[in-house]
């Protein structure tokens, strides 16, 4: 009987042939994703282990087609099992003369806050100074640092998924000044930091539709989907709460601008540098 993860490695062939068949105009594919997050939710060791098989599958059905291209894989972190099977098989595709393997890493400062139940304000909610400063050196939930993981482990990544969103999806109004000003600043050094570690070969904006306005179910009027009146792709409809998941709301705010753009500098601005606590530390006193 055919099992999800066989269904996952016929998918993987059939793109890869796709992708080795493009013409050379559009041959720009600089990497080849396997899989997104196929453990998130529940684990087990069974789980884990049907994970592993199909990458290992993948990675053959992927070289068929594409026997240079780096091979992208996702995992829920950089435990020491993950570091060591990208490293070994990384080494090995290397060695046959493949691009290697790189980590997928979604890395987002949205989840660290604690909420009681839906609708009640989250609790321990970050202040901007803390926000920043943990931005500047990819400090993640439990205060983890998952990027220096891949890179004491001499491991590339990319950055799948970050955002602006912060605080549980702590409502933003993209008009307010201060506003503005935090997410100008925490857009800026999220790209600086990004392009400052040799580790990272790339990130990537999660942008969120659904919701916004565009609605993808099919209807008699609409068979491909269509927009809600009164919103467009760059702008939602007033009650929607999400903005800063929106790139192109974003840009049209202000907010986002170039991504290929180095920032450098937006970091040192910060009031907090260093380690946890930092923001919590008394002002030094004045020399007497």
């Amino acid at each position: 009987m055919k099992t999800w993860g066989d269904v996952g490695v016929e998918t993987v062939d059939k793109l890869a042939a796709w992708v080795a068949k493009l013409p050379k105009e559009a041959q720009n594919v600089v990497c080849f994703q396997l899989a997104n997050e196929p453990a998130l939710g529940p684990s087990s060791p069974d789980i884990y282990a049907a994970i592993l098989r199909f990458y290992d599958a993948a990675i053959k059905a992927a070289r068929k087609h594409i026997p240079k291209v780096p091979l992208v894989t996702s995992f829920m972190g950089p435990s020491p099992a993950v570091t060591s099977y990208l490293k070994t098989h990384s080494e090995a595709d290397v060695k046959s003369g493949g691009g290697g393997l790189l980590g997928d890493h979604h890395y987002y400062l949205n989840w660290q806050a604690l909420t009681v139940s839906p609708g009640v304000p989250a609790v321990n909610a970050m202040p901007w100074d803390e926000i920043h400063r943990r931005a500047c050196i990819l400090e993640a939930e439990g205060n983890a640092h998952d990027i220096d993981v891949y890179a004491t482990a001499e491991l590339q990544v990319i950055v799948g998924e970050w955002s602006l969103a912060t605080n549980l999806d702590a409502p933003m109004d993209l008009a307010d000044p201060e506003a503005k000003e935090q997410l100008v600043q925490l857009y800026r050094e999220q790209i600086e930091t990004f392009r400052k570690r040799k580790e990272v070969r790339g990130a990537f904006f999660w942008t969120l539709r659904m919701g916004s306005g565009w609605d993808p179910r099919p209807s008699a009027g609409y068979p491909n989907g269509r927009q809600v009146d009164d919103s467009t792709a760059w702008k939602s409809l007033a009650a929607y709460p999400f903005k800063v998941w929106s790139l192109l709301e974003l840009s049209k705010a202000g907010i986002a601008t170039q991504l290929n753009l180095p920032y450098e500098g937006t970091c040192a601005k910060n009031k907090c540098q260093g380690g946890l606590g930092t923001c919590d530390a008394p002002p030094p006193s004045s020399p007497m």
